[in-house]
């Protein structure tokens, strides 16, 4: 098995995060600061589905998760996955802190061999429960800011990412991770990893 991480590996993936979030790029949508929503609510009646049961964060001051699927219920990984599949990503943000938490963006730093799907975004939160398009290819280029957040107030975050052909891969399974990340105005970024199995049959 081959893993390929972003950027080289685990040795710099806290370089890799400070930087993929400088200036980062404005959604189209209003500032806040937003409500909660629950889960239940968001994308139009169609909550997140998980695999597994999914931690609670109650005394995090904010947590980040990023999780994967291919069609069905959301994961930490997916396999398997051919090359030239599409998979969908979704970046969870929720401020568990006791004050409004300002200026947040959210990034990913994106695995080798893959690229997020023009048009694919979808940002649903209390202002806009049903989701909001956004620039999804921003993520990897910047961030996008989010806007603010009073206490217990959440985000999800959903595009589509594509993996290149088989021209790119090895024989066999190749992990690649994507990582997502959060920061507000007042933190240092905070972050999560969703794995792809990729197999290449040969």
């Amino acid at each position: 098995m081959r893993c390929v991480l972003p950027l080289a590996g685990v040795a710099i993936l806290l370089a890799v995060t400070t930087a993929i979030l400088q200036g980062p790029n404005q959604a189209d949508l209003d500032r806040g600061p937003h409500r909660p929503i629950s889960p239940d609510a968001a994308f139009d009646g169609e909550p997140p589905r998980h695999c597994q049961a999914v931690r609670q964060p109650e005394k995090d001051p904010l947590s980040v998760d990023l999780f994967i699927r291919k069609g069905g219920c959301w994961g930490k990984h997916v396999a398997p996955v051919s090359p030239g599949e599409v998979v969908e990503l979704m970046l969870v943000y929720r401020n568990g802190s006791d004050g409004t938490q300002e200026d947040v963006a959210m990034g990913v730093n994106l695995a080798p061999l893959s690229s997020i799907i023009d048009r694919s975004g979808r940002l649903a939160n209390g202002s806009h429960p049903e989701g909001a398009s956004f620039d999804a290819s921003a993520l990897g280029r910047g961030g996008v800011e989010i806007g603010s957040y009073l206490p217990g107030a959440n985000a999800y975050a959903r595009f589509a990412l594509g993996i290149d052909s088989a021209r790119g891969f090895e024989c066999g399974d190749t992990e690649l991770k994507t990582v997502g990340v959060v920061r507000t105005a007042a933190s240092d970024e905070y972050f999560n990893v969703a794995v792809v199995h990729v197999q290449l049959l040969c």
